[in-house]
């Protein structure tokens, strides 16, 4: 299903009686309040995209998204709130909040999407704080923060030896704002960590 570009939708119908429906694309859509609750009970779902919805408030509960891979929600300001998360979302490789309102990462994130591959969370200007740490997720390849510069320790993430790229550029990160871990990521192949405010870095070994 895709919707784009419908200027004066509110919220988006009921997706509970389409049992098949395999990927939801919503942009630009200038008026969407809120998302259906049915979209977070949907369990054949593998795409979700949302993108450029500015006035986007309310996305619902994930409560039983067993098939989900992919969930962007992209430059929509106004979602402050990170949607819940109340089950495992073991198929979940890609999460892209890019330019999204949100506050915070709950929690949830680390401990319900285990199986994620790539975490995007750059130029969320209002992101404050990450809940939780990221020990759980075996198998992040990729992790990008660009131009947060509200966040000041990320210490407490516990970054895994799997990850290859690691953006931390333009976050205002001071000495001791980055994992102790970085040094020790082995299979890293890119690492950014440029308009920061260090006076000195990690040894790397």
């Amino acid at each position: 299903m895709e919707l784009f570009d419908m200027g004066a939708l509110v919220t988006t119908p009921d997706i509970g009686g389409l049992p098949c429906l395999q990927k939801l694309k919503l942009m630009r859509c200038e008026s969407l309040e809120e998302i259906h609750q049915s979209l977070g009970n949907h369990s054949s779902l593998v795409q979700v995209h949302v993108t450029k919805c500015k006035k986007l408030r309310r996305f619902p509960p994930i409560v039983k998204m067993d098939r989900l891979e992919t969930l962007e929600i992209e430059e929509c300001g106004a979602l402050v709130e990170f949607p819940k998360i109340e089950a495992k979302m073991d198929r979940l490789i890609k999460l892209s909040l890019t330019r999204a309102g949100i506050e915070v990462l709950p929690s949830s994130v680390g401990r319900y999407c285990t199986n994620l591959i790539s975490l995007e969370l750059s130029y969320c200007m209002s992101l404050k704080s990450i809940e939780g740490n990221f020990h759980a997720l075996k198998c992040l390849e990729k992790f990008a923060i660009i131009l947060v510069t509200q966040l000041d320790n990320l210490q407490q993430l516990m970054l895994t030896g799997c990850l290859r790229k690691l953006y931390l550029s333009s976050c205002n990160l001071k000495d001791g704002g980055i994992p102790n871990e970085v040094g020790e990521l082995t299979g890293l192949q890119e690492l950014d960590l440029s308009e920061n405010d260090f006076t000195r870095l990690l040894q790397v070994t």
